[in-house]
């Protein structure tokens, strides 16, 4: 255990967003990634006010109750198909969207340190056109490259104030950066060479949480949690990256989960958020509109018959959401998933975990950004995989 949580400490002292492929990450801050294991993912995605081990960051006070420390941390491979009118492509790649740590001091008050993914900025596209050099018409390849993305590493403090109400704060640290890259070759490469350009931000800020969760009946659990900050600062450290600043999005998140037997949970929650819309066109990042958004999603899981030590639950859910960001000509941008996954838990007799693996696959759409340059928008089908291991000891 003590290994483990060293590891975790010096992942967060480095942290930035592992890379993802989509072109909707191409506006505003990026597409929206919420810092959930495998376990929220299947049922929903949104991480609130679930029954049972819930070690996501989205809440606050999820950890409260917790009696011995542990370490969760989870990955993210994705398959994505993307069609833009009749091109098409197909890109394969993964993020980490949590790595956290809980603490227990006390019989009331756990500590967690934790690491969540915020918004993804990794995508490329390649262009072909003609330029006009001298008296010469001459071919040109563009490829431009977007790299990285927005994280934050929090620090948590959960207590339980009574014995069905618990409250939580976080605070933390922005961290991340973004690098964009041209490559431009020439169709006549004997005479003309390629070159290429290169910029790159590095993102800081502060960020907070706080969150309840209230069990009015032992067969009901209420919770809901609000994150915020201060301004977010892109500052330039490569070629002509111009330094600016964004207002962190306010993200408002609440969820339910009910007993309908005593082997079947059903959960149900939603996230409302509302990011700025950008208006430096100075600054060298893309402009974009940044409207209200709400993510919905649910599941149900069935916890599986008990022997000793041992259960195998099953869960299926799904999701709906709207993307924040999309420039003023364009068409909003949304995004489905459905989804199942299966998980297990390892516990002592007083049924206290030892350690949790899960594992989920869902399979989703985003479309939008239909512009008069872009009549049919873009569309993109993919997998995901979440994969999530949990370690606790005394």
């Amino acid at each position: 255990m003590k290994r483990a949580l060293m590891i975790l400490v010096a992942t967060l002292l480095v942290a930035a967003p592992a890379r993802a492929q989509s072109l909707f990450s191409a506006r505003g801050l990026g597409m929206p990634v919420q810092p959930v294991d495998a376990r929220a993912r299947a049922l929903g995605g949104v991480g609130v006010g679930l029954f049972g081990l819930n070690m996501s960051m989205v809440n606050p006070a999820e950890i409260a109750g917790y009696t011995r420390r542990g370490v969760t941390a989870a990955v993210q491979p994705m398959s994505t198909d993307i069609t833009i009118g009749d091109a098409s492509d197909h890109v394969n790649g993964s993020r980490f969207p949590l790595m956290h740590a809980v603490l227990p001091i006390g019989s009331r008050v756990v500590l967690g340190l934790g690491y969540g993914a915020s918004y993804d900025q990794f995508w490329a596209i390649e262009s072909q056109d003609t330029i006009m050099i001298g008296d010469s018409r001459v071919g040109v390849t563009d490829v431009v490259r977007s790299d990285g993305g927005l994280g934050h590493a929090r620090l948590t403090a959960a207590v339980m104030v009574t014995h069905n109400f618990a409250l939580g704060a976080a605070i933390g640290l922005h961290t991340g950066s973004l690098e964009r890259q041209v490559d431009r070759t020439f169709g006549d490469s004997t005479i003309y060479n390629p070159f290429t350009t290169q910029i790159r931000w590095e993102y800081s800020g502060l960020i907070g949480a706080v969150g309840a969760r209230w069990d009015p009946d032992p067969a009901l659990r209420l919770a809901a949690s609000a994150t915020f900050g201060g301004d977010i600062d892109a500052e330039g450290k490569e070629g002509d990256a111009v330094s600016r600043t964004f207002s962190t999005p306010l993200r408002v998140a609440f969820g339910a989960s009910g007993l309908l037997g005593t082997e079947l949970i059903a959960t149900l929650g939603a996230e409302w958020s509302q990011a700025e819309s950008e208006a430096d066109a100075g600054a060298g990042l893309p402009l974009a509109t940044a409207d209200q958004t709400w993510r919905v999603g649910g599941g149900i899981e069935w916890s599986g018959r008990r022997d000793a030590t041992r259960t195998f639950p099953i869960r299926i859910g799904g999701s709906w959401a709207n993307l924040p960001y999309h420039l003023a000509d364009e068409e909003k941008a949304s995004e489905w998933t459905i989804g199942g996954g299966i998980g297990l838990r390892l516990t002592d007799a007083a049924r206290e975990p030892y350690a949790a693996a899960d594992v989920t696959i869902e399979r989703g759409s985003r479309s939008g950004f239909a512009s008069p340059s872009i009549e049919s928008g873009i569309e993109e089908s993919f997998w995901r995989v979440t994969i999530s291991l949990s370690l606790f000891g005394r």
